[in-house]
């Protein structure tokens, strides 16, 4: 199992910061069955390894909401979201 943690993220330049819900991801990896839903969905935090099987590349790498959709996209629910204050947040 891959722990990580996704933390808060500013807005756009001259713009009041905007700050999401923070995240730690856990893949299960022995759930994982290469489908790629969260790789589609967020590229920028997902990825296949070399034996096809959901790695986190970059917590930080998309908003909350995007994180959340893409690990509620897993068939296998093989993504855990564990929320700042340690709830699990999905699934």
């Amino acid at each position: 199992m891959i722990s990580l943690r996704a933390g808060p993220r500013a807005g756009s330049p001259g713009r009041a910061p905007t700050w999401h819900m923070t995240y730690r991801i856990l893949v299960n990896r022995e759930l994982c069955e290469s489908n790629a839903e969260c790789v589609s969905l967020a590229p920028s935090v997902f990825e296949l390894d070399d034996e096809e099987l959901c790695v986190v590349i970059d917590p930080e790498g998309a908003k909350s909401k995007r994180i959340l959709d893409a690990a509620r996209a897993c068939p296998t629910d093989a993504i855990t979201l564990i929320d700042d204050e340690g709830e699990q947040v999905w699934p």
